[in-house]
């Protein structure tokens, strides 16, 4: 399985205006951020703070708060998506503010550098590959197709490519597979892999049964150990960039400028609404 990602964080912080009241008096606005106020709001006070004279101070004790109060703001826990997106947003900031909101943090459990095998002691996506699948199941019947992708890179492909991928796979092991039948004989017993040297070229199948038996404990200490950053690394680890039915919003909002009411888009962009319905400026 892999999380999808989403606009909305986006969209909260492409702040138009300082003020929460805009944004409810606009009906395409509240349709798409109604439910994430208070991301909103939290996105206005940032962005006040970095036009205030304390502009620098105002981002390290931002993160901070969110790192100390557990992503918690106004008793609403905000989700993943908008967690990750402000680690992310944290990420692109100038190493000296990285530096000085890390330093500040006595206790920094989100902000800071993460590994690209986070996650990875109970990923179970590519797991299985030639040393696990039995040579006797040619045509993978009885087993799942390997992948044969690594898992630092399994979220980072389309769906396209993981089903070619898997395609590609099944016909070239099976070539390998009956090309071997001569070494490894016609053996179908999968329990003669907890023998020792039980037979040649002796795939370990039971290594893929004793994962799963002891994956579930170990994401629950793992969550446990780590506060909320164990929800986060669930989440990140299955995030696909690639793999996004999300599709972009063109919404326009009315305001009014110098006493003049005119349509605008987010970025706020004056939206042309007149009709084209002659050729005689052009032709004069």
């Amino acid at each position: 399985m892999s999380f999808k990602t989403t606009l909305i964080p986006e969209y909260t912080d492409t702040i138009i205006l300082q003020k929460e009241e805009f944004y409810k008096k606009n009906t395409d606005l509240i349709d798409v951020i109604g439910d994430y106020l208070t991301e909103l709001n939290l996105n206005i006070d940032y962005e006040k703070g970095k036009s205030s004279g304390r502009a620098f101070a105002n981002t390290v004790l931002f993160y901070k708060s969110l790192n100390d109060e557990d992503f918690t703001i106004d008793d609403k826990k905000i989700d993943e998506s908008f967690k990750n997106y402000y680690i992310e947003k944290y990420n692109s900031l100038f190493i000296d503010i990285k530096n000085s909101v890390s330093n500040f943090i006595k206790d920094n459990v989100y902000f800071k550098n993460y590994s690209d095998d986070v996650g990875i002691l109970f990923d179970s996506n590519s797991i299985i590959d030639n040393s696990i699948s039995p040579y006797f199941d040619v045509f993978y019947s009885e087993t799942e197709i390997p992948n044969n992708l690594n898992t630092t890179i399994f979220n980072k492909t389309t769906l396209d490519n993981k089903s070619l991928q898997k395609k590609f796979t099944k016909f070239n092991d099976a070539l390998m597979k009956t090309n071997l039948k001569g070494i490894v004989g016609d053996n179908s017993d999968i329990s003669i892999q907890t023998t020792s040297h039980g037979y040649n070229i002796t795939n370990d199948y039971k290594y893929y049964e004793r994962f799963f038996n002891f994956k579930e404990p170990m994401i629950k200490n793992i969550v446990s150990n780590i506060k909320g950053l164990g929800e986060y690394i669930l989440f990140i680890k299955d995030l696909n960039l690639r793999d996004n039915e999300t599709e972009s919003s063109l919404f326009s909002y009315s305001y009014k400028i110098e006493g003049i009411e005119e349509q605008y888009d987010i970025l706020k962009n004056k939206l042309d609404v007149s009709i084209y319905t002659s050729n005689s400026i052009l032709s004069s």
